[in-house]
């Protein structure tokens, strides 16, 4: 499967070494809801990074939006950060990503990995800068994702690409078709 088939920008491959930051942008977490996360990236040869910031709380919220946009622009403009994994989703993502500055980060792109809220940013930096991210399992759901996905994610932001298939089924249309997945 090519990847760049749009002429995207694809963040640079990870390595045995590089730094991975947990960052929480949305609803609050806890130390223990990304202990197994700070594990797997570990365990898959990378190191972790969680700002201790990110334990903040306000309302239901990592933070005030001022200490979520500050965690997330710092990781953004990091040059040792070579993948962001955020923590959650939950509401909070949209009232940060008009104050966000992208200017670092499109030259020098890192996997963003996400889902839920985190969507938001992710079809932000796509239909906007046009650099692929990853919409994939969170740090706060580690726990309860199959370790073939979790395999999958850590095989992906290495260069290791699989050919994404669909099985047969009798609704389907049988015929070609072409375009795009985001």
């Amino acid at each position: 499967m090519t990847i760049n088939n749009m002429n995207s920008i694809v963040p640079s491959n990870l390595k045995n070494g590089d730094c991975i930051e947990i960052v929480a942008c949305a609803k609050s977490i806890s130390l223990s809801d990304v202990d197994d996360a700070v594990l797997q990236i570990e365990k898959h040869g990378f190191r972790s990074r969680v700002n201790p910031k990110n334990f903040d709380k306000h309302n239901i919220f990592s933070g005030t939006i001022n200490q979520r946009i500050k965690i997330l622009q710092d990781a953004l403009d990091d040059d040792d950060i070579k993948a962001i994994f955020f923590a959650r989703g939950g509401y909070g993502t949209i009232q940060i990503i008009d104050y966000l500055d992208f200017n670092h980060f499109t030259k020098n792109p890192k996997w963003l990995v996400g889902f839920s809220d985190i969507t938001i940013i992710l079809t932000y930096i796509k239909t906007h800068f046009n650099i692929s991210t990853i919409h994939g399992p969170m740090p706060y759901n580690f726990k309860s994702t199959d370790e073939d996905a979790l395999n999958n994610l850590f095989g992906l932001i290495q260069g290791n690409f699989q050919n994404i298939e669909a099985p047969f089924s009798k609704l389907n249309k049988l015929g070609s078709c072409k375009g795009v997945v985001i």
